[in-house]
């Protein structure tokens, strides 16, 4: 019998924890919202880059880039 007055003390000490756990630490709602760092002009250069990035992409996928390219588009880079 005092097995089951045990269990129900830890059950019940565990959400004690739970609770307080959930009020002392804050909720963060969205995620994937823009950082205090983020501006337009750093979107701007995000969506240039990455439509860049997904040309080469294809473009190596597909064979249709030479190393001769490939060398001038590294000297751009660096």
């Amino acid at each position: 019998m005092g097995d089951k007055d045990g269990e129900q003390d830890t059950a019940e000490f565990l959400e004690d924890i739970k609770e307080a756990y959930r009020g002392s630490t804050q909720r963060v709602e969205n995620r994937q919202g823009m950082s205090y760092w983020w501006n337009d002009d750093i979107a701007a250069k995000r969506h240039e880059c990455l439509i860049k990035r997904r040309r080469a992409t294809r473009m190596a996928r597909n064979e249709r880039i030479t190393e001769e390219d490939k060398l001038e588009a590294k000297e751009a880079y660096t």
